[in-house]
């Protein structure tokens, strides 16, 4: 009976060791076919009949890590080092993608020395795998992780051995130029980045950091030339983020400026440039300028972003009509287009044709009838009509649709308060303060303290408020308030750096109530009538 026991145990343990090849070598094949769906199926049901198949362990790291799961890659690169037999074929793929799932998964974390010990831990189990084989793309990859480590000298002997292999990658040369970059030789990563654009034209970050290595050597007129030629090569909004690090150089700006206007102005293979210059000036607040640089567009794959960005200029400019006007002629758009709908509800709006603007809200609605925002703006509009049960209706619905958004709720109190339900009222308030309190966004937390009597409290917040951000907006917000307190002085104060910061909303500070308590001032009237002015002749510089 023993004996055969034993013998049944053979045959099975056989049976599945065969069925583990099997489906090993049906994993293989589904990853050489690109099928890691199918790959991920076979070889965990391999190394579940069979636990000891080191190379389905480590081809098990690999599909974990295409799917993201970089905890799993790690466990089964683990299981396939810990295995006696594993090949070398095997360890290079398991210490590879052991670092690999590490790198990743150390990008989600936040304290630096943690980060940079998980960092060290990859460039061990890298250094490991090319001990099993040499490989350009780890080499890569470790060039990557020591200038993360501040290692540059290491990541440039990474560099330069795998050009060995692929003198041609332009990847490479960006590396070593970084590398260069670190090692403070502005000219030698300018030659890398030169050889890399070279292999690539179009390779962005080639240029972009080339650019930065001309500022170090105050050549900006190749800065300038560097800068518009990464933005030809994609327009992205990583160029602007770029240039925005760079503000505050008045050199950096003419130089910029200079180079375009120069390529305008003798018309040469003309592509980006009015595009660039118009976002830049709409980055720095000089919405007439940009204007004026986007309406010298020719590219007509550029003309849709061009036209939205005409019609925010407009906006920030508070010429409202203007924006209209702009939407009114744009062709060959579908009539129920979101985007230029949303843009006509707001200009509309802003303007106070709110029977206009309550209809551009309704035939959204239709269109969006989950989008909680466009019941807010109903809200808002119908408060401004004076349909207060319908306001109250609209916000209501917003705030069933998103209970954890602020500013429905907000509204939707206040709404509460001016029918007389103060026990609604205060509920509502009271929720907005359990769920915005965060700095960035005290707006409404400020106005839902002054409704319920914390008047300290709602100082306090809008100060926060004002130091965290010192825009026109938050201004305006704070002259709202004292104007609320009947703090007079302080009211006009912040509307004035309000409209001095570029707030043109000038419709709605007639409509709004919050100011009625300085509306009458003669310090107020002449105040608005001298920005409106002001708003009027950047206007007319347009026409």
């Amino acid at each position: 009976m023993k004996r055969y026991i034993i013998l049944f145990f053979v045959v099975v343990m056989s049976h599945l060791v065969a069925n583990a090849q099997d489906d090993f070598i049906r994993g293989v094949m589904a990853i050489h076919d690109n099928d890691v769906v199918l790959a991920r199926f076979h070889l965990e049901q391999a190394v579940k009949d069979d636990p000891t198949i080191g190379y389905a362990h480590a081809l098990l790291s690999y599909v974990y890590f295409e799917f993201g799961l970089y905890n799993e890659a790690m466990e089964a690169a683990d299981k396939a080092l810990s295995l006696q037999h594993t090949d070398s074929d095997s360890k290079f793929l398991a210490y590879k993608y052991r670092a690999l799932a590490a790198t990743k998964l150390a990008s989600f974390l936040s304290d630096k020395a943690e980060k940079a010990a998980v960092k060290k831990h990859a460039v061990s189990d890298l250094t490991m795998a090319l001990m099993n084989k040499t490989d350009v793309s780890i080499l890569k990859e470790r060039a990557r992780l020591y200038l993360g480590l501040d290692m540059p000298m290491e990541s440039y002997a990474d560099c330069k051995l795998a050009l060995t292999s692929t003198p041609n990658d332009p990847g490479i040369y960006f590396l070593m130029g970084e590398a260069c970059s670190e090692m403070k030789q502005s000219k030698e990563a300018i030659s890398h980045y030169t050889k890399g654009i070279e292999l690539q034209p179009n390779h962005l970050k080639c240029w972009l950091f080339r650019a930065i290595e001309y500022v170090k050597l105050s050549k900006y007129d190749l800065f300038a030339s560097d800068v518009i030629e990464s933005f030809n090569c994609a327009k992205s909004d990583v160029i602007l983020k770029y240039l925005d690090t760079l503000k505050g150089s008045s050199n950096i700006s003419k130089a910029i400026f200079n180079e375009i206007d120069s390529r305008i102005e003798r018309a040469t293979d003309l592509k980006n440039e009015p595009l660039l210059a118009g976002m830049i000036m709409e980055g720095n607040n000089d919405f007439v300028s940009a204007i004026k640089y986007y309406k010298k567009n020719t590219l007509e794959e550029n003309s849709d972003i061009v036209t939205t960005s005409i019609i925010h200029c407009y906006m920030s400019l508070g010429g409202y009509s203007q924006a209209l006007a702009v939407l009114d002629t744009i062709k060959n758009v579908s009539p129920i287009n979101n985007t230029y709908l949303r843009l006509k509800l707001s200009c509309y709006n802003s303007l106070g044709d709110l029977n206009a603007a309550l209809t551009e809200v309704n035939k959204l609605i239709e269109l969006q009838p989950e989008d909680y925002f466009l019941y807010y703006m109903r809200g808002i509009i119908n408060y401004d009509m004076g349909n207060k049960e319908n306001a109250l209706d609209s916000y209501s619905l917003a705030v069933s649709m998103a209970p954890e958004r602020d500013y429905p709720l907000f509204s939707r109190g206040r709404m509460y308060y001016i029918l007389g339900d103060k026990e609604s009222a205060n509920a509502d308030f009271k929720r907005v303060l359990e769920i915005n309190n965060d700095t960035a966004n005290f707006n409404c937390s400020v106005f839902a303290d002054y409704y319920l009597g914390n008047v300290d409290r709602a100082k306090e917040r809008c100060q926060l408020m004002l130091a965290k951000s010192n825009s026109e907006g938050n201004n305006y917000d704070a002259a709202c308030l004292y104007s609320l307190l009947g703090d007079k002085s302080r009211a006009l104060d912040y509307l004035e750096i309000a409209l001095e910061k570029g707030y043109a909303d000038f419709e709605h500070i007639e409509r709004d109530s919050d100011l009625d308590n300085i509306r009458k001032e003669r310090s107020f009237i002449k105040l608005v009538n001298k920005h409106k002015s002001y708003r009027d002749n950047r206007l007319k510089m347009l026409r």
